[in-house]
């Protein structure tokens, strides 16, 4: 949580440029700029996607569809960085907020993380009012060490850090071990048993599909039964409630 306070060493130099894009038909418009960042960044996650987000904004958050804080940072060639923050009644925050195993910053892997981020987090307190920043589900990488640093070292903040342990995540690429074995039974194990219970199709490495968006926040909003997510070559399990 990084409340709001003063503001020392502003920076905004170098040739990149900033905005914020507030309004959904906005959002709309950044298709094409998000998707070519996500390819470079250094890791990626379904989450992340323009796709997942619109269907977020579509079919959870309708309300602050119009709210949205994402700040945008472009050189004269292409989007550098995307801060995917909404505005929640003076609280600056993920859009998918705690819905998603990973919330995190987007950099272009090819950039000086430290000062693009630097730049992007100072231009969003010098042109946004807000009460708090609050960013759940920040993935634990470069980039929110990052964060913590640019803010400790750079603004009058003060920012809280609370760990959290999300789906438990097992990499099949990895060397086997009698550890990793047994996970690999288990997960099979389940398997079969969600076979038994009908039609099932387990799909390894498949790209977003709106109608399965769809039928999981189905199941998040009645509160009942378990959701098994599969994606990219890891198998991640949750239990939505």
């Amino acid at each position: 949580m990084i409340k709001a306070g003063g503001l020392h060493n502003y920076i905004l130099g170098g040739i990149m440029n900033f905005n914020i894009i507030t309004k959904y038909d906005e959002f709309l418009l950044l298709e094409r700029d998000w998707n070519d960042l996500l390819r470079n960044l250094d890791c990626n996650e379904i989450f992340y996607s323009w796709n997942w987000i619109k269907a977020y904004l579509d079919n959870v958050d309708c309300e602050l569809k119009n709210n949205l804080c994402i700040v945008i940072g472009r050189n004269s060639k292409s989007t550098n960085i995307i801060l995917p923050f909404i505005n929640d009644r003076g609280k600056i925050r993920f859009i998918t907020n705690k819905t998603v195993d990973y919330n995190n910053i987007l950099v272009d892997k090819s950039e000086n993380k430290y000062n693009a981020i630097l730049k992007a987090i100072s231009f969003l307190i010098k042109e946004v009012n807000f009460k708090e920043i609050n960013l759940n589900n920040f993935k634990g990488e470069t980039e929110l060490f990052i964060l913590c640093d640019v803010i400790n070292s750079n603004m009058d903040l003060k920012i809280n850090i609370e760990e959290s342990v999300m789906a438990p995540i097992l990499k099949m690429k990895d060397k086997k071990t009698k550890t990793k074995n047994k996970a690999i039974k288990d997960i099979q194990r389940r398997e079969k048993k969600l076979k038994e219970i009908g039609n099932i199709k387990i799909n390894i490495g498949a790209e977003f599909d709106n109608k399965v968006w769809v039928k999981l926040q189905d199941f998040h909003k009645k509160g009942g039964g378990k959701v098994y997510l599969i994606i990219e070559d890891t198998y991640r399990f949750t239990k939505n409630s």
